[in-house]
């Protein structure tokens, strides 16, 4: 997914208070694209989107 693949590439520049919460972040985008295209083919399978709210 180009979205974790862009967060992956800048993890070493992120503040070090951060790397955890982008870690998980980027867990959870490769676990909905991995599971969205398995699921592409099955027909009751109804593609969700995700929002993620970052408060600071």
């Amino acid at each position: 997914m180009p979205a974790a693949d862009a967060y992956r590439a800048v993890m070493d520049r992120i503040d070090p208070d951060f790397r955890y919460d982008l870690h998980e972040l980027i867990e959870k985008l490769d676990y909905e694209d991995e599971n969205g295209r398995d699921m592409r083919d099955v027909d009751w399978y109804a593609h969700d989107t995700i929002f993620f709210s970052i408060v600071g």
